[in-house]
């Protein structure tokens, strides 16, 4: 395997064969670097390489990302003193470099970097939270990152981390009150954005990429309404609570709920009829000892494992939305041979309609599951959810299934070898 500087070498040719051979040198390297190596690391990472074959695929930012796996608290220095001159993604991978490390000085570090570039950072897809892993340090992070809410690439990363130290203990409910005014704010920034947006029945609109752009920062910003105390707050709960997305009723009742407010039944019926709310309706109500809300006419197997299917398909990688039909074509009953007993695998076909990208393509096929069979009813899958987004009518029902298992076995196989 090429060392270090064989590596920059071949990412600074002036031959594009060579520069890609570097990436993927640098994507696979797995051994023990120095001080001196990482310092030579980030040297390099202010530099303005050639270009790659495709523009998703930048040399620095792979530097950068190599870094995530050794950085310490030693080369807090050597981050801070290469800081001002990135741009504004390199920047905002080298604050999740600071925020995987769990010090009082990587914390601080942070907070500083962050005062000097919030207006300037810029996040890629699927990067991951500005704090990685176990929340840690909530007494540093919190209140003051409340003060960066208006920076838009900031408010998730901010908003996830708050609900995460709720969530683990590490802030008390109640404890941020004071501050509830920064929140309440962003709060009615988004209700006024949806109040202009045009809405439909059967919820077309939810998969607007207008309304998209904040439904999932909206979503955990009612979420973390559930540890706040401030009377405006449970003025937003109850709006959110007649929300025309499912999704942030949800959340609106869960945090009522929370804090100890009655609910009605009927006000869930709705939220568990929606398919990609069902399962995390009923995983919430779960948690906060509250399952004989749960409407009974969707507790059964079949209605979470269509949730499930729903749930995986809607994400923005997959179809992105919920399908506009989907129907159970085939349940298998396997026996595995494990302690577990039997497993249920749901097979689907859906489709989507126009102007959605996968119209054209009719029925597809996606499988939920597996489920164990002694556990059932319960929304816990375990892994196999999936779609190769094949048309329906291209294989058998059983060879849909086999077909959809090989291609996660080859990619576990792969992801395996990998790491």
């Amino acid at each position: 395997m090429a060392d270090i500087k064989r590596i920059l070498e071949n990412l600074r040719n002036s031959d594009l064969e060579i520069r890609e051979e570097g990436l993927k040198q640098i994507r696979e390297f797995d051994k023990k670097l120095s001080h001196r190596d990482i310092q030579i690391l980030l040297e390099a990472s202010i530099e303005e390489f050639p270009d790659l074959r495709w523009d998703f695929n930048n040399s620095k930012h792979e530097i950068i990302q190599l870094l995530t796996k050794y950085i310490s608290d030693e080369h807090i220095p050597l981050v801070v003193d290469a800081f001002p001159n990135y741009d504004g993604l390199t920047k905002s991978q080298a604050l999740q470099l600071l925020g995987q490390l769990e010090s009082q000085k990587a914390a601080r570090t942070l907070l500083q970097l962050l005062d000097l570039s919030a207006s300037e950072l810029e996040f890629k897809f699927g990067s991951g939270y500005l704090v990685h892993g176990q929340p840690h340090h909530a007494d540093i992070f919190f209140p003051d990152l409340l003060n960066y809410l208006d920076i838009e690439p900031l408010v998730g990363h901010i908003l996830g981390l708050c609900l995460k130290c709720f969530e683990n203990g590490l802030l008390d409910p109640g404890q941020l009150d004071s501050d509830s005014g920064k929140l309440i704010r962003l709060c009615e920034s988004y209700r006024e954005q949806v109040r202009h947006m045009e809405k439909d029945e059967d919820h077309k609109w939810i998969w607007e990429d207008e309304y998209l752009s904040i439904r999932g920062d909206f979503a955990i910003l009612i979420d973390l309404f559930g540890y706040f105390n401030h009377p405006e707050v449970d003025r937003e709960l109850a709006i959110a609570a007649e929300a025309d997305d499912p999704k942030i009723r949800m959340f609106a009742i869960i945090s009522r709920l929370r804090k100890g407010k009655k609910v009605d039944v009927s006000e869930l019926t709705p939220i568990a009829a929606y398919s990609e709310t069902r399962m995390w309706l009923y995983k919430m109500l779960l948690s906060l000892d509250k399952v004989a809300l749960y409407p009974l006419e969707y507790f059964s197997q079949e209605a979470f494992a269509e949730s499930e299917m729903v749930d995986w398909l809607s994400f923005g990688t997959e179809l992105g939305k919920v399908p506009d039909e989907i129907e159970l074509m085939k349940v298998f009953e396997l026996d595995v041979g494990t302690t577990a007993g039997k497993i249920l695998y749901y097979l689907y076909r859906f489709r989507t309609f126009p102007p959605h990208w996968a119209a054209k393509d009719g029925w597809m096929a996606g499988v939920s599951g597996p489920f164990i069979k002694s556990d059932e009813p319960s929304p816990d899958s375990y892994g196999e959810t999936f779609s190769t987004f094949k048309a329906w009518q291209s294989l058998t029902p059983e060879e849909h299934l086999r077909d959809i298992q090989e291609i996660l076995n080859r990619w576990r196989s792969r992801h395996n070898k990998l790491n």
